[in-house]
């Protein structure tokens, strides 16, 4: 049993999208962690770990109350999988397996997924243009996606005009495919950090992405490249946030130049935040239906600036606090890695969401914290502002 757990988790939670097109799986990665956590138990959660899961638990109760617990679960549904997150952490940290074989077969998917994504980008553009059904996931996407919603349209205004069709992957959407590429560029690393190969990997990631015009995971990936190659990251968390909020305020200045979306949308989001009453800057304006975002004027493309616009910027700052004291790692290289990837996960879309994602990433984290050696890259740092 326990091993059966151990192989199939990568797999099933890879293929859930698919899986719940057929039968009912919305509370698979859930089922997968109490039964994982049952099978390699090592230890009860520490007393801070049990605090995080609480943050994660209230920060739902509340958001529903002040909501008034809405039927509409959009909103509810993506912050669920962003805590859940939080127990999978847990999960993993307090639990005896092999992980370099997990992390093992998890990077053997990513560098898999790159055929795949060559396969179904032949396949759309040279083989049966624009023809879905041809395609494993086919039947999931045609029936997912409304020709309204414009997913299924080809791209002929990105590709020097010409109609080009992007691959939606394994995950069923073309940006939530692309992040597999990501979480692939943090494993060669992680595992293999002094091969010369891993550059090419790096590389065969980068450019699957680029291929795919998943534009908010290539942006991650070239940030990553910075921190794993040329070793750019910075030591204190004050520094980390300034330097975020400076390269945003300058990227959304420069949105109207640029013509980047996503930029647009960001900003435009955050500035309804002060839409709401005053009170709800500080505690939240919860659950509410997408109809009241969008009368305050949210376009609502943006995960981090609605879930702020969820709990508000008092417990927004209280909850990232906690979870940084909680989860952060010895290596400062490590932690700017995983800020990263959090960031761009949820960015735009809550890309959290989707199961392997989600497991992946708390994977990482899990990893990360739970060997002390990892400090030895304390010495590594090249932009030391502190």
């Amino acid at each position: 049993m326990r091993q059966i757990v151990f192989y199939s988790m990568p797999f099933i939670l890879l293929f859930s999208r698919m899986i719940g097109f057929y039968i009912p799986a919305s509370f698979l990665p859930e089922l997968y962690a109490i039964l994982f956590y049952l099978t390699n138990r090592r230890s009860y959660c520490s007393k801070k770990e049990f605090y995080a899961l609480t943050c994660s638990g209230f920060i739902l109760i509340w958001c529903s109350i002040l909501g008034n617990f809405s039927p509409d679960s959009f909103f509810f549904n993506e912050t669920f999988r962003l805590c859940t997150m939080v127990a999978f952490v847990v999960v993993f940290v307090n639990t005896t397996f092999n992980e370099r074989r997990l992390l093992q077969i998890i990077l053997c998917i990513c560098k898999l997924h790159i055929l795949y994504s060559i396969f179904e980008f032949y396949w759309l553009n040279f083989h049966s243009f624009g023809n879905f059904d041809g395609l494993i996931t086919g039947k999931v996407v045609t029936q997912s996606f409304d020709k309204e919603s414009g997913y299924m349209n080809n791209s002929g205004n990105i590709l020097f005009g010409l109609p080009f069709y992007r691959p939606f992957g394994l995950l069923i959407m073309t940006q939530l495919s692309g992040f597999i590429f990501s979480i692939g560029i943090i494993l060669q690393f992680i595992l293999h950090p002094k091969e010369k190969k891993s550059l090419l990997w790096y590389m065969l990631f980068l450019a699957t992405d680029i291929m795919c015009l998943a534009k908010t995971a290539i942006v991650c990936n070239v940030a990553l490249l910075l921190i794993i190659v040329f070793r750019l990251y910075v030591k204190k968390s004050v520094v980390i946030v300034g330097v975020s909020v400076a390269a945003l305020s300058v990227a959304a200045a420069l949105e109207s130049t640029l013509d980047f979306q996503v930029l647009g949308d960001l900003q435009r989001d955050f500035e309804a935040i002060f839409n709401f009453p005053a009170y709800n800057w500080f505690i939240g304006r919860g659950f509410t239906s997408v109809d009241d975002y969008s009368q305050h004027g949210f376009t609502c493309e943006s995960y981090w600036i609605r879930f702020i616009a969820h709990i508000g910027f008092l417990f927004f700052i209280v909850y990232v606090v906690t979870l940084k004291k909680i989860f952060a790692s010895y290596s400062p290289m490590l932690n700017n890695i995983v800020l990263v990837l959090l960031v761009f996960l949820n960015i735009h879309y809550c890309c959290t969401s989707a199961p392997f994602l989600l497991m992946c990433t708390a994977l990482i984290i899990a990893v990360c914290i739970k060997h002390p050696e990892w400090k030895v890259n304390r010495s590594e740092v090249i932009l030391n502002f502190s």
